[in-house]
């Protein structure tokens, strides 16, 4: 006997194999990855495991190191061999990050029991849902028990069942098939279910486990609830699917070893059977089985046995109730008839069939013959029975043998006279011929006549049934070449032929033979009817007055005219309707599509048509197909009553809701009944208004859907492109305390106008683009900003002033005077201040801190520093150097006008002391237009160097009619006990902002006249003084006089007593004032 299967064989061998060599089995199959069996363990019965091992892989394995968690070896159990026992509390085994399903799949195999309806034989999982996991498992949570749990990285394809009750031992086996994507659980050998999968590996990092579930990180401790109360005797994991025969064997192997007479072996046919001479059938039957459920033979039976007649090679497959395959092959040689097939005889050919049995036997032919063989010479039925010694008899099938007469029929007919030019070709059998050689070597059906002689040809059909004929041929003139033209070839015209043909000799065309169809028609010019569509064969005989004749045939095609239709067969009024040409044409194409409605015309196989009025249009298309066939339709088309769509939007900003309104007018009795919006392709519920918000400045399309209760759909579309909102930008701001500060922004509105500024400064609120504020004490205040552009768009920042006092600047110097040149040492006692400017006699400046100066200049020894806080807040000091002892001089830094509360102004004035001792008794004079001068007396102590702030014991009344134009300011350094100045200083203000003379003093002059003046810019400046006779007797001129207040000092000693007029005149503009020389 052949053996079908290699694996039975092996199986067999292996089960011998086991009864002396345990382990053996599993390794029988390629892809073994891992295999625990509890007959390897040695650890004694009753004693806890902390470590078992796989059978084929020393270095894999699953433990336990915490002794209370370990499961227990438990011998003779099933059918004498052990089990690893799991108590249900705690017991569980840890392999790691192992075992994880490749690309190519898994199978596994467990033998295993569970006393409680939870817990997990295996896991490799992750307690919640979550994919790449899979576990065996008893689980009540689950609706029906028991659970082959497998979630790839698509979907949970897990496979669960009821029929599967825990407490018994089972065979479970699960397998993942990739390659076809299906998962697969078979209990006790019998497929449960199988669902789809992805096909992909499952890879994870959780913890593959023994006995336990996974926790919700996927590792340990294990997840309670889940532990199994139960044993597990082997487990067997391939790293792919196996084949349906190789799990058998696999279950076979488990069922033997733990439920002997369980198993289910694969049978036998017999051995091979060899009958040298008997004729009778041979019976070939599958040995009997209960759960055998089907059969398969090669012959195609499907029944438990068959009847041989013939030698060969006979295989039978037989499937069982758990779905097991069952194989066997058996050669069979035995005396078998030779059965030839039906066939065809050509004319003067013969067979010969040997029946193929050759011996003792009495042969009876269909013919009468009673030897081994027969010769066949003649188309008919045949047959042959066979009989042996004992009456047994082998009959074949009828044959049918078709004579074939082509040989006998193809001719080129008798000798003739031909013209040159025309053809030789068979005038029988031609349309049975497919190959032709001919004596001039051409293998086509006919060859061109052009000299006389002897012409043959060999030509055989498709049964390759061949001849040869041969005939003499004779010159007689020439052919004339033949042509046609068809015209008016489109279905239902009359089509025109005209004959153009040509003597190629001094011969003249006589006569014209049409042939189409079963119709012969004479004439140079015909025209014929053909009746529809397609290809039409027409062959022209024309005769020359020299009795030659030529042919030619040739297809005239009738090409179809296209059918015309279009859609939509009704549309409605305002709406873009949509006409679409579904016109065909059996053969090529349509080539032009015309277009008529209500008189206007349009081209194009589609065309977009909006109704404006309600009623029956009549609509028009015309085609013309390539072949220049045509066809048209005119076909009413209603137009129902629709609504003009439109829409409107609110301002279109980038990141503000743009607001849709439905403005379209509907009438009471075709309302709206359905409709929606769609932004930018998303469909959106229909209500009178929609807002969207849009982020970015992409053009976006927007469309409304109309549906009225005639059904009418319209719709309207506008593409909006968002305004850029106004990116508002507040950078942090600086300031110091009673110094005014300009508040600007930084926005970029991206070409934008702002229209409209909002500031609120501290609870203020400001209009302007750039407000100034001044803050009196220092801290942080709040700002915030809201901007609308020229397009609406709202922008808003928020922000904060931050206000710094100034710094607190004091200095001292060493020595505290000498002769100069003296190098002095400073040292800043600054406060607050985080940048230092030191400015020593006129022009010399140092950014040191501390510096050292060498004063030289005993007029102008002056230091002055300006401290400036890290924010651009600035305040100053200056002292007197003392060069020359016993100097005595001051210098008015600045003075102040302090409105109070009671409508008066008080004055303050700093004095610095500049000389080399200190300062005793100050004379201190206010001057202005509107009051008479203010002496006040200071009486007490400067020291060098140091600044008196003096404030005015008299005050002035504010006037709102008569503001102070100017103020001027003098300080005089006097005498203890009598009235002499030694020192003296002035500052004057200017206040009007005017172009003018303030004063001209002494009045009358005598010496010199001061002349005090304001200048609005900054210009050149000429002073002239004219006499009473309008003379100009001084003329004085000052280049690039700044804006502000001066005195200029004219020399009038050498002017008459009298009234003169001082003008000044700076840029275009002129003032004048009259003063008094002498004494008048």
């Amino acid at each position: 006997m052949i053996s079908f299967l290699r694996n039975s064989i092996l199986f067999l061998l292996c089960m011998t194999l086991y009864s002396a060599h345990s382990q053996t089995i599993p390794n029988a199959m390629p892809g073994l990855q891992a295999w625990w069996s509890a007959d390897s363990l040695k650890v004694g019965n009753g004693n806890p495991i902390e470590t078992w091992t796989t059978n084929n892989n020393e270095f894999l394995f699953v433990t336990q190191p915490t002794a209370a968690n370990r499961p227990t070896l438990i011998d003779n159990v099933l059918n004498g061999k052990p089990v690893v026992r799991f108590d249900g509390v705690n017991d569980y085994l840890d392999g790691g990050d192992i075992l994880d399903i490749g690309s190519g799949g898994q199978t596994i195999f467990l033998i295993g029991k569970s006393i409680a309806q939870n817990g997990a034989y295996i896991s490799k999982a992750l307690y919640g849902n979550q994919s790449n996991r899979y576990a065996i498992e008893y689980d009540k949570q689950w609706s029906k028990g028991f659970l082959f749990l497998h979630q790839d990285n698509i979907g949970n394809n897990s496979i669960e069942t009821e029929n599967n009750p825990f407490g018994n031992n089972e065979i479970i086996t699960t397998i993942v098939n990739n390659s076809i994507k299906k998962n697969f659980l078979i209990i006790n050998s019998l497929l449960i279910n199988s669902k789809s999968i992805s096909g992909l590996a499952m890879n994870s990092s959780y913890n593959f486990l023994l006995g336990a579930y996974n926790n919700t990180t996927g590792t340990t401790p294990p997840q309670a609830g889940y532990y199994l109360n139960g044993d597990i005797a082997e487990i067997i994991i391939y790293n792919r699917p196996l084949t349906q025969l190789e799990r058998q064997d696999i279950e076979n192997y488990l069922r033997m070893k733990y439920f002997p007479g369980t198993e289910r072996l694969q049978f036998s046919l017999g051995p091979d059977i060899v009958e040298p001479y008997s004729l009778a059938p041979i019976t070939l039957t599958v040995p009997p089985k209960p759960y055998y459920q089907s059969y398969e033979w090669s012959t195609g039976a499907t029944t438990a046995s068959i009847q041989v007649h013939a030698s060969g090679t006979y295989w039978v497959k037989a499937i069982d109730d758990w779905g097991y395959e069952y194989i066997d092959t058996i050669e069979i040689t035995k005396p078998s008839l030779t059965q030839i097939q039906n066939q065809v005889l050509c004319a003067g050919d013969t067979i010969t069939w040997d029946c193929g049995i050759a011996g003792a036997y009495t042969y009876t032919w269909s013919t009468g013959a009673v030897g081994q063989s027969i010769t066949i010479t003649q188309g008919g039925t045949y047959s042959v029975t066979v009989k042996d010694s004992f009456n047994n008899t082998l009959a074949s099938s009828p044959v049918s043998v078709t004579l074939d007469n082509f040989s006998a029929l193809a001719s080129l007919g008798p000798d003739t006279a031909l013209c040159r030019g025309n053809t030789i070709e068979l005038i029988s059998q031609k349309d049975q011929a497919v190959s032709y050689i001919w004596n001039t070597g051409a293998t086509t059906p006919e060859i061109v006549f052009n000299t006389a002689g002897e012409y043959w040809v060999q030509v055989s059909n498709a049964n390759n049934c061949s001849t040869r004929d041969t005939i003499q041929l004779m010159l007689k003139g020439i052919a004339p070449f033949v042509n046609f033209t068809a015209s008016h070839i489109c279905e239902g015209e009359t089509t025109e032929l005209s004959q153009q043909a040509m003597p190629l000799d001094a011969s003249e065309i006589v006569a014209a033979t049409w042939v189409i169809q079963s119709d012969t028609l004479q004439g140079f010019d015909v025209t014929y009817n053909f009746p529809a569509q397609g290809d039409y064969p027409v062959k022209l005989i024309v005769k020359t007055d020299q009795d030659c004749f030529g042919s030619a045939t040739s297809n005239v095609f009738i090409a179809p005219n296209p059918t015309v239709q279009f859609i939509p067969p009704k549309t409605c009024q305002n709406g873009k309707t949509i006409f679409i040409s579904t016109s065909t044409v059996p053969t090529g194409s349509i080539q032009e599509y015309t277009w008529t409605i209500d008189g206007e015309v349009f081209t194009g196989d589609s065309l977009a048509y909006t109704f404006g009025q309600i009623g029956s249009f009549g609509v028009k298309l015309a085609v013309v197909s390539d072949m220049g066939c045509t066809g048209s339709l005119i076909k009413p088309v209603q137009v129902r009553e629709a609504p003009l769509v439109q829409f409107v939007t609110t301002k279109t900003c980038q990141n503000e809701p743009i607001i849709c309104f439905d403005k379209t007018e509907y009438v009471a009795y075709n309302t709206v009944v359905d409709g929606a919006w769609y932004i930018d392709g998303v469909k959106h519920n229909y209500n009178t208004a929609i807002g969207k918000l849009f982020t970015d400045t992409n053009p976006h399309t927007i469309r409304l859907q109309i549906q009225t209760t005639n059904g009418c759909i319209n719709s309207h579309t506008k593409t909006i492109t968002p305004d850029p909102a106004p990116l508002t930008i507040l950078e942090p701001l600086y300031g110091c305390v009673h110094k005014e500060l300009v508040v600007e922004d930084a926005s970029n509105t991206f070409g934008a106008d702002i229209t409209k500024y909002t500031w609120n400064i501290n609870g203020t609120e400001y209009s302007e683009a750039t407000p100034i504020v001044e803050f009196a004490d220092t801290g942080s205040y709040p700002v915030l900003l809201n901007i609308v552009t020229e397009h609406s768009c709202l922008g808003t920042a928020q922000g904060t002033i931050t206000i710094e006092k100034p710094p607190v600047v004091d200095f001292s110097f060493s020595p505290a005077f000498g002769a100069p040149p003296l190098d002095v040492e400073f040292t800043n006692q600054t406060s607050g201040a985080s940048s230092y400017t030191w400015i020593f006699e006129l022009y010399s400046i140092s950014n040191e801190e501390n510096p050292i100066y060498t004063f030289i200049d005993k007029q102008n020894a002056v230091a002055r520093l300006y401290a400036y806080s890290e924010h651009g807040c600035v305040d100053s000091a200056i002292q007197f150097i003392p060069l020359q002892l016993a100097d005595q001089s001051l210098t008015i830094v600045d003075y102040r006008i302090v409105p109070t509360s009671y409508g008066y102004n008080s004055y303050e004035i700093d004095v610095l002391n500049t000389g080399n001792t200190p300062i005793r008794k100050i004379e201190f004079v206010l001057e202005s237009p509107h009051f008479p001068p203010i002496s006040e007396m200071w009486e007490g102590s400067i020291g060098v160097g140091k600044i008196l702030q003096y404030t005015y014991t008299a005050k002035t009344k504010i006037s709102d009619a008569l503001p102070i134009p100017f103020l001027c300011v003098t300080a005089n350094i006097t005498a203890a006990h009598e009235y002499k100045v030694y020192n003296s200083d002035s500052m004057c203000k200017d206040f009007s902002g005017s172009f003018g003379i303030y004063s001209i003093s002494p009045n009358p002059a005598y010496n010199q006249a001061l002349i005090t003046f304001n200048t609005t810019e900054e210009h050149d400046l000429i002073i002239d003084i004219y006499d009473s006779k309008g003379q100009c007797v001084r003329n004085e001129r000052y280049q690039d006089v700044s804006v502000g207040f001066h005195t200029k000092t004219i020399d009038v000693t050498q002017l008459a007593d009298g009234i003169y007029t001082c003008k000044i005149t700076s840029g275009n503009k002129s003032v004048l004032s009259s003063f008094v020389v002498g004494k008048l």
